[in-house]
């Protein structure tokens, strides 16, 4: 074979496969070039249950920058600033006070004080649901709404106000000039299967350059939107109709249910 036949049929074989070849989607998030700060496992005697309503996907990054969020802000009133998520202080811009801040409310950046804060600290299920979740067209801001209640378990000595099922809602808003699109977490696609590399707190930022916008919580005496009323009747059907969304009426207690989603770390952090 001459010199020109050789040089074509090795162009077309680079061209063949050039067609033919793609590389793998990883789902690997991208690796963090320092090592993360040693981050205490709180080992909490609560866990955190979510859902999403349809069309939702609650295991992608705009859902768990949500669920970050929601999260932190939990464990920084229970256990304090200092013990919550990694880099949840910084998205949120420092401590905020809620008289006179109009983005935050009831504590985001403060420890609470008792005994809302050791009622917090008992065994219990706190359920979660994203009704609503848009991120604008230039992927650079996130808007949620969660909504929440909490059961108990059958040896928790919480009484009164605890031991009722009341529903909270929460709208949440991240921003980020620069936005992301890969997870930080290994995905948890099965609910009641623990993954004993799990953490609480997780040992990484998840916020990342992300900003927390705003949190602002509805409970009591706020119109709670519709779509949190009619999922909390959905898994409680036992519950008042919402009249009476306050009502005293107590809910059966149940064992801590296995955290869902979990923040297992990738090989990379």
């Amino acid at each position: 074979m001459n010199r020109r036949a050789i040089a074509i049929a090795f162009a077309l074989t680079v061209v063949a496969a050039g067609c033919t070849w793609s590389p793998e989607r990883s789902s690997q998030p991208p690796t963090t070039s320092e090592p993360p700060p040693a981050v205490d496992q709180l080992h909490p005697p609560f866990t955190s249950v979510w859902s999403a309503a349809p069309g939702i996907d609650l295991l992608s990054r705009p859902a768990e920058l949500v669920r970050a969020t929601q999260e932190g802000q939990y464990l920084t009133r229970v256990y304090g600033p200092d013990k919550t998520f990694p880099g949840y202080l910084n998205a949120i811009g420092g401590p905020k006070d809620p008289q006179y801040d109009p983005n935050y409310r009831f504590g985001t950046t403060s420890q609470a004080e008792p005994p809302w804060r050791d009622d917090a600290d008992t065994p219990m299920t706190n359920y979660y649901h994203l009704a609503d979740l848009s991120v604008s067209a230039d992927a650079t801001t996130i808007s949620a709404l969660v909504c929440s209640y909490h059961i108990l378990t059958p040896d928790n000595n919480m009484s009164g106000w605890w031991n009722v099922a009341k529903l909270f809602a929460t709208e949440i808003e991240l921003s980020n000039p620069n936005p992301d699109s890969g997870l930080t977490s290994l995905i948890d696609d099965d609910p009641n299967m623990p993954n004993p590399g799990a953490q609480m707190p997780p040992s990484w930022n998840v916020f990342t350059t992300w900003h927390i916008a705003r949190i602002w919580e509805l409970f009591f005496y706020d119109d709670i939107p519709t779509d949190c009323f009619d999922w909390q009747t959905s898994q409680l059907p036992e519950l008042q109709p919402r009249s009476q969304p306050w009502s005293s009426s107590e809910v059966a207690r149940e064992p801590v249910k296995p955290q869902f989603p979990e923040w297992i770390p990738p090989n990379q952090i």
